[in-house]
């Protein structure tokens, strides 16, 4: 779903579309807040994102159990629908937060890796946040806890 981000920038991909997002807003944070918030209270994920002349925003409910949707601003709106479940969804963008997680850190300073307290208050608040969605994707859907 979330490419490892590079200088600012990742992609976005769902199904066979790809979708571009800058650091504009702050994708990591966005997304672990968002997903945080539909795993504890059972409400839809939604994150708005900008690439910069357009923007698209990514909606997905544990109510709705096969579709995830992308709502595309541009010249004119348009929806795309995805057969992705909640979990299957969730899943997803955790392990692709977890496993970039540096690199998330400093995602919109190219490569930037020097220690500093900013950035270790970020790794800080970010491994604090996929701790807790872990721990929330464990109870809900791994007994063994498989991601």
């Amino acid at each position: 779903m979330l490419t490892k981000p590079d200088c600012g920038w990742t992609n976005v991909s769902l199904g066979d579309d790809l979708y571009r997002a800058s650091y504009l807003t702050d994708i990591p944070l966005d997304c672990a807040n968002s997903m945080l918030s539909a795993l504890k209270y059972d409400i839809p994920f939604c994150v708005s994102f900008d690439a910069e002349g357009w923007g698209f925003v990514i909606v997905c409910s544990p109510y709705v159990y096969y579709d995830t949707q992308i709502i595309i601003y541009k010249n004119t709106t348009d929806v795309e629908s995805y057969n992705l479940t909640f979990e299957d969804f969730v899943k997803e963008l955790y392990k692709d937060l977890y496993d970039n997680l540096d690199d998330w850190v400093l995602w919109d300073t190219c490569g930037d890796d020097e220690s500093n307290q900013e950035n270790d208050f970020r790794k800080c608040e970010m491994v604090d946040k996929l701790k807790q969605i872990k721990k929330l994707i464990d109870s809900k859907y791994n007994e063994k806890g498989d991601i």
